[in-house]
């Protein structure tokens, strides 16, 4: 029978799931705000046009390139600066990549080109909120989690094996690392 249990167990699937509606929503809400803050909270008629032009191609360039650097598939849980940096690779390919198409179009017609300062803007937007919805729960396993009920330790060492120590008792949980002996 269905539990509810089952439900909220995590899974591959659900996880892609999860990030891919995320980022749809969240590439979404980017790129309108940067058209606000482009033009300062009044989007004029004609960009509007553009805005809705333009985001099917920029959903679909933002997603396939996270598809391709496989920033799907890592378990946020362990973030770290190698996965900021292909956020940082993969928002900077698309941001070339519609820069270009931009071009192309203002010389062809001003209907449905952008001013490149919204595309800039997108790109610092959408890696705040990339960043920020995929370190979200690291941030919540190692603030909230497991403080109540773990217990204290002291570890020996204070170097980097020490470091490496504390931040794996600290992701498990059960341990609450509270003083260094070097």
């Amino acid at each position: 029978g269905f539990k509810m249990k089952n439900l909220l167990k995590p899974t591959k699937r659900k996880r892609l799931l999860f990030f891919l509606i995320s980022d749809i929503l969240l590439f979404s809400l980017s790129f309108y705000l940067s058209f606000l803050l482009r033009f300062n909270f009044s989007i004029p008629g004609g960009y509007l046009k553009a805005f809705y032009y333009w985001l099917p191609f920029i959903l679909f360039l933002k997603i396939f390139t996270f598809w391709l650097l496989g920033i799907y598939k890592v378990n946020w849980r362990f973030i770290g600066l190698n996965e900021f940096s292909r956020i940082v690779v993969g928002l900077g390919v698309d941001t070339t990549i519609m820069s270009f198409f931009n071009l192309l179009l203002r010389g062809r017609t001003l209907l449905f080109s952008i001013p490149l300062s919204v595309i800039l803007v997108d790109f610092f937007v959408s890696f705040f909120f990339a960043s920020l919805i995929r370190v979200s729960k690291r941030i919540y396993l190692e603030m909230f989690r497991g403080k109540k009920d773990s217990k204290r330790a002291v570890i020996i060492g204070a170097g980097n094996t020490g470091e490496r120590i504390v931040r794996e008792l600290k992701r498990d949980g059960k341990f609450n690392p509270v003083f260094f002996v070097d």
